[in-house]
């Protein structure tokens, strides 16, 4: 796939993991590393992707975690209602605070930080 450079542009991938249904991780991780990650690099755009965790073994989750630039974790708690909660773990070559924020979706579905 041949693709020009689009910084303007963002792709984002709601559930990486659903690609390991029908391969081992050993493949799975392998095309990601080889191929959907460097593209973002080759065409200067952003890439976030999303990755279940308790899907794959810790080895995948650590490989992809040395391969990014980030790593945002998003956490749903249901106790009386829904609690949407999001925080960076890891951002290279920015300054960043690790707490857990709250998020809010307003009425026309867009994310606030609480």
């Amino acid at each position: 796939m041949h693709r020009l450079p689009s910084p303007d542009h963002l792709y984002l991938t709601e559930n990486s993991s659903v690609l390991a249904r029908f391969n081992d991780d050993r493949s799975w991780i392998e095309y990601l590393l080889s191929r959907a990650i460097p593209t973002a690099t080759i065409t200067k755009s952003t890439s976030i992707r999303g990755i279940a965790s308790g899907v794959h073994s810790d080895s995948v989750y650590k490989q992809l975690e040395l391969a990014v630039e980030g790593v945002i974790d998003i956490q749903v708690e249901e106790v009386q209602e829904v609690t949407n909660l999001i925080r960076i773990r890891k951002m290279l070559n920015s300054p960043f605070e690790g707490r857990w924020h709250q998020l809010k979706v307003t009425g026309n579905f867009e994310l606030m930080l609480d």
